[in-house]
C-alpha cells in the first residue's frame, strides 16, 4: 500500500522524480508518496523493508506524470472563529460509517478512533476536531464524553441500533411516504 499527501512547503526541498535540488520552494504545494514495505511498488527491493520508503515530488513531475489534480484544491481549513465539533457528533458519524460497512463497534473502539480523528485533523488543518479532553491511561485512550455517554451500552459490542435505543444517537426523520391521490 502507498499514501500520497499534497503538502505546502515550508523551506526548499528536493524533487525526486526529476532529481532538481530546490525544486520545490517555500509556498510551492509538492506530493510526499509514502510507500510502505510489500506493496506494489515493490518497495522490498530497496533495502530491509522496515520502514516506510518516502520521496518528494514538486508540482511540474506530478502534473508531468498524471498526478497533478492531487496538488488541486487546498486542504479546507476550519473557518476562522468556527466552533469544532463536538466529539458525540463525531462518533454517531464513526457509527454510521461503521454500520454501513459492517465493522463491529464497542467504546474502547469508538475512544480510539475519535482519538484517531482529532490526530489526523490537527494534522492537515492545524486546528482540533473537537474540544473534548483526551486521557491516556493503562487501558488506552479515554474521552470522558463518550465514555458518559456510552455507559448504558457497556463494554461489549454494540449496534447502531442500540445506540439509537440507548438514546445517545438521534436520526433525523423522515417525512412518511406520499400517498397515492385516489
Amino acid at each position: 500500500m502507498s499514501v500520497t499527501v499534497r503538502r505546502k512547503a515550508r523551506k526548499a526541498h528536493r524533487c525526486d522524480s526529476c532529481g532538481r535540488a530546490g525544486a520545490i520552494q517555500p509556498g510551492d504545494a509538492y506530493l510526499v508518496h509514502t510507500a510502505l514495505a510489500g506493496d506494489e511498488f515493490g518497495y522490498h527491493e530497496y533495502g530491509d523493508g522496515n520502514r516506510p520508503r518516502r520521496s518528494n515530488e514538486c508540482a511540474e513531475c506530478a502534473t508531468r506524470y498524471g498526478r497533478g489534480q492531487l496538488l488541486a484544491g487546498p486542504v479546507k481549513p476550519i473557518a476562522e472563529g468556527s466552533q469544532p465539533s463536538r466529539v458525540l457528533d463525531i462518533a454517531a458519524a464513526i457509527m454510521l460509517a461503521a454500520e454501513r460497512d459492517g465493522i463491529e463497534m464497542f467504546v474502547a473502539k469508538m475512544h480510539f478512533l475519535c482519538y484517531q480523528v482529532q490526530g489526523w485533523t490537527l494534522a492537515r488543518t492545524g486546528r482540533p476536531a473537537f474540544a473534548e479532553t483526551i486521557y491516556a491511561d493503562a487501558d488506552g485512550v479515554r474521552i470522558d464524553a463518550i465514555r458518559d455517554a456510552y455507559a448504558p451500552l457497556g463494554d461489549g459490542i454494540f449496534t447502531l441500533q442500540d445506540a439509537i435505543d440507548a438514546g445517545i444517537i438521534t436520526m433525523p426523520r423522515t417525512s412518511p411516504e406520499p400517498t397515492p391521490a385516489g
